[in-house]
């Protein structure tokens, strides 16, 4: 890196350094810088500095790519999600509280004149501590 180059970078980072150290921003807004920071510092070590005088890549070409490539990572994060959700509801036990036999008030309904309770607990609020 030559003198002019040097002392473009040592600038912006000053300007980068003073921008970041305002109390105005939120904790979440220093989030997204720090991750953004955190995918150039990757990318560095995965294909070296970037350098977009030189860089041949097509950035809308790329960019298109990685937008196709987060739609099917999230929709397989998503399906993932949902068998995990089915998981849990068949995993909930069905209970029989009750079977009120015909003389008791079961007469004419039900199958036999007997009212079955049976409550599906699927239905019900998981009511587990979280």
């Amino acid at each position: 890196m030559n003198r002019s180059d040097r002392d473009r970078r040592d600038a912006i980072a000053r300007t980068l350094q003073s921008q970041l150290s305002d109390e105005r921003w939120s904790i979440d807004e220093l989030r997204v810088v720090q991750a953004i920071v955190d995918g150039l510092i990757l990318g560095r070590d995965v294909y070296g500095p970037l350098e977009l005088g030189t860089d041949k890549r097509n950035f809308t070409i790329e960019a298109k790519q990685e937008a196709r490539d987060l739609a099917v990572y999230r929709a397989c994060q998503m399906l993932v999600e949902q068998d995990r959700e089915l998981e849990v509801e068949h995993e909930r036990p069905r209970h029989r509280v009750a079977t009120i036999p015909p003389k008791l008030g079961g007469e004419g309904r039900g199958s036999g004149g007997v009212v079955d309770l049976t409550f599906d607990l699927t239905d019900l609020p998981d009511t587990e501590a979280k």
